[in-house]
This record gives C-alpha cells, sequence and structure tokens, in this order.
C-alpha cells in the first residue's frame, strides 16, 4: 500500500512539474527587421530605475556577499547617470556609493579608483542601451552586435535581451554577461549580471527591479 502512494506521488510530482509554464521571454522579434534607431526608441521612456538583490564581489583574496540597492537616474543635458549603490550585510550598511556628473564619492570616504570601475560597470550593466546611437548594427546566426569605439554589445535577435556586453573603463577591459531572464509583470529584463575585469568579479542577483520609480535628486545625496 505505500508503495502504490509512492508511485502515485512520483507521477503526479512528474505531472505538476510538465504541466508548470516556462518562464522564457517571447520571441517577438524573431525574423523581423531591427534597427539601432529601433532598440533606442524601445527604452526611451526608462528614465530611472531602482533594484534590490543580493550581491557577491569577489577578488583574488577575499570574497564579500550581502544584499545591495542601486538606484540609477538619467543625467540632464547629456550628463552622466546619476547612481546609487547600498550594499548591507547583517542589516548593516558596508558600502555607500554616489556618482553625480561622473564624480564618485563614498560614505565613508574610500579608495574612489576601486569604486569608480563598479559604479560605471553598474550604470552600463542595467542602462546597456546608452549611447548606442553612434554605434553600428551586425547580426550573426543568434544574435545582433552593437560596436562602437570602447564597447561591443551582444542582443538576443529573437527577444533583444542582452546577452553580454566588452566595454573599456578607462584602462580596464570589462565584460558583463547577462542570465535567468525574468518578467517583473510589464517588461522582460536578465535577473542575473556579472561583472568582472581582470581581478574582480561582481555577481548581481536581482530580487525586484522597478523601471518607473519615483525618486528624485535628493535621493542621490549622503544624509548630512
Amino acid at each position: 500500500m505505500l508503495k502504490r502512494h509512492w508511485i502515485y506521488f512520483f507521477f503526479s510530482l512528474i505531472f505538476v512539474v510538465s504541466c508548470a509554464p516556462r518562464i522564457t521571454p517571447p520571441e517577438v522579434y524573431s525574423g523581423k527587421h531591427i534597427t539601432l534607431a529601433d532598440i533606442s526608441a524601445m527604452h526611451s521612456d526608462v528614465r530611472a530605475i531602482k533594484a534590490t538583490f543580493s550581491i557577491t564581489l569577489k577578488q583574488i583574496s577575499q570574497s564579500m556577499t550581502g544584499e545591495g540597492l542601486v538606484l540609477l537616474k538619467e543625467g540632464v543635458f547629456h550628463e552622466p547617470p546619476l547612481l546609487h549603490l547600498k550594499v548591507y550585510a547583517f542589516g548593516n550598511i558596508i558600502l555607500d556609493v554616489i556618482s553625480r556628473s561622473g564624480i564618485v564619492t563614498t560614505n565613508p570616504p574610500m579608495n574612489i579608483e576601486r569604486y569608480d570601475e563598479l559604479s560605471n560597470g553598474i550604470i552600463y550593466a542595467f542602462l546597456w542601451w546608452r549611447d548606442i546611437e553612434g554605434g553600428s548594427l551586425k547580426t550573426d546566426e543568434d544574435s545582433f552586435i552593437i560596436s562602437s569605439k570602447d564597447r561591443k554589445i551582444w542582443l538576443d535577435r529573437k527577444t533583444l535581451l542582452p546577452l553580454k556586453q566588452e566595454l573599456l573603463l578607462g584602462k580596464e577591459r570589462v565584460n558583463i554577461s547577462y542570465s535567468k531572464p525574468r518578467n517583473n509583470g510589464k517588461i522582460w529584463y536578465p535577473s542575473l549580471m556579472k561583472i568582472a575585469d581582470k581581478k574582480n568579479e561582481v555577481y548581481l542577483d536581482i530580487r525586484h527591479i522597478d523601471f518607473k520609480p519615483n525618486i528624485n535628486d535628493k535621493d542621490f545625496l549622503f544624509p548630512s
């Protein structure tokens, strides 16, 4: 009798798993002619982002994990985006970084050069469509490839979600990879990002993302 129950449970589990909906983005761009202007226009209304995530920072000799919050807001008059990054461990802030007009500051003050690359890497990881208008667009079997002087971006041809980036930040070559597509109810996005150079790796596992958050310039200031 017990054996029967286990067999029933086993096949019921198979049925539930096989009938569960696949979490995959719709292939709405398959076979369509796409231009750089099309790609840029798809994201023209995204002027700010708020995201929470788990974060892992790996260096040659050490690693750090925690929970994070990032606020991003497009700059005005062609200024760089605003960024405010907070990382928490055990409920305490262990990293607080702000980037305004391309100038990075930390609270308390730390080695700015170290966090300048991190800030710009996160900006381009989330706002990957910035500054693509002057580039070129090519295709291969599975990807659209956007190339410019210091950057290369691969997009899935069927979903237009980013797959990876290569970019030059200062003197460092940085690689960004994307995986685990997810939908926040309106927009598909890659929920796992890896930002890496020769010495460091940063993993962002996004828990929640808002593409139209209620934020303003005061959110990019340290408390007085």
